[in-house]
C-alpha cells in the first residue's frame, strides 16, 4: 500500500462548477447513449456485439464524467465515481424507456418508473429474444438483465479514472501538472518490486544506474517527471516498464506495467534525475 508520505494524494476538494459541468455532461451522455444503445441492441441482435456495446455504453458515461470533472478541476475521485454510477443508473433507465419504445414500434412511450417496471415484468413473462432456439424468461431473464446492468456499471467505474487521469494537482497554483518524458532509452527493470522498494527507501541510484538500452531492445523503462512550473514546490516521478513482443501475425505489440506513479521527489533529486536523463 502506498504511503501518503511517498506518493501524491488528491486533496479531495470539489469545485461546484466542475461537479455541475460533469453532471450535465454525464446526463447528456446517459440520455443520448441510452437511446443509441437501446435501438442498437434491439435491431442488431448479435450477442458478441451487444456484449461489447454494453460495456462501452457504461464506459462512455464514466469517461465523460471523469474527463469533464478533470477539466473542471475536481480533485475528489470518490465524488466523481458516485456521480458517474448514478448517471450510469440513469443511462440504464433511459435505455429501457427507448428499448420498450423500439419493441412497440414506437407505439408506447413512458418515462414513468412504475409503468416502465410493469412493461419489464410483461416482457420477462414472454421473453425478449431467443438464442439457438432458446428464449429466456422469468428468473433467467432477470439474471441476464442484472448481469447486463452490472457490465454497464463496471464500464462506468473503470472509465472514471481513465477520464480523470492521474496527474497531480498543485493547490497553490490551481493547476494540473503535466508530465515531461525524460527517456525510454534505458533497459527494462528486471525486478519491479525490488526496484520500487529501493526508490521508496530513497536509494535513487537504483534508477540512475539503469543501463542504456540498445536500439533493438524490446524491454525498456519509460521515465516521466512532473513539476509545477508555477511555484516549483511540487515534483513527482512516474515510471513504466515497457515490453514489446511480436504476435502471430508478425505485428509488434507493446505492453506497459506501471512501477511508480506520482512518486514524490524533493527539488534537488528532481533536478538530478532531470540532468541524468539528458545523457540519453
Amino acid at each position: 500500500m502506498e504511503s501518503t508520505a511517498l506518493y501524491y494524494q488528491e486533496s479531495g476538494k470539489t469545485n461546484p462548477l466542475g461537479i455541475s459541468l460533469a453532471l450535465i455532461a454525464g446526463l447528456a451522455a446517459a440520455t443520448t447513449l441510452g437511446f443509441v444503445y437501446a435501438y442498437a441492441t434491439f435491431y442488431i441482435p448479435i450477442i458478441y456485439f451487444n456484449f461489447i456495446l454494453t460495456y462501452f455504453f457504461g464506459f462512455s458515461i464514466g469517461y465523460t464524467v471523469g474527463k469533464v470533472g478533470s477539466l473542471g478541476k475536481v480533485r475528489n475521485s470518490r465524488v466523481l465515481l458516485l456521480t458517474a454510477i448514478g448517471l450510469g443508473v440513469v443511462g440504464i433507465y433511459f435505455a429501457w424507456v427507448h428499448w420498450i419504445a423500439a419493441a412497440s414500434e414506437g407505439g408506447f412511450w413512458s418515462f414513468n418508473l412504475s409503468t416502465v417496471w410493469l412493461f419489464i415484468q410483461l416482457i420477462a413473462m414472454e421473453g425478449a429474444w431467443s438464442i439457438f432456439g432458446y428464449t429466456p424468461t422469468g428468473g433467467t431473464l432477470y439474471l441476464i438483465w442484472i448481469a447486463e446492468a452490472a457490465i454497464i456499471l463496471f464500464g462506468v467505474v473503470t472509465a472514471v479514472v481513465a477520464g480523470q487521469g492521474s496527474r497531480p494537482y498543485c493547490e497553490s497554483c490551481d493547476r494540473w501538472l503535466s508530465p515531461q518524458q525524460i527517456t525510454e532509452r534505458v533497459r527494462g527493470i528486471a525486478n519491479p518490486i525490488g526496484f520500487r522498494k529501493e526508490m521508496e527507501s530513497k536509494n535513487y541510484d537504483a534508477l540512475k544506474q539503469l543501463p542504456e538500452a540498445g536500439p533493438a531492445a524490446r524491454n525498456r523503462t519509460s521515465i516521466q517527471l512532473l513539476s509545477c512550473k508555477g511555484c516549483n514546490n511540487q515534483h513527482y516521478l512516474t515510471i513504466d516498464k515497457i515490453e514489446r513482443s511480436v504476435d502471430s501475425d508478425g505485428k509488434m505489440k507493446e505492453g506497459k506495467t506501471r512501477i511508480l506513479e506520482n512518486f514524490k521527489l524533493d527539488r534537488l533529486t528532481y533536478q538530478e534525475i532531470l540532468d541524468w536523463g539528458k545523457q540519453f
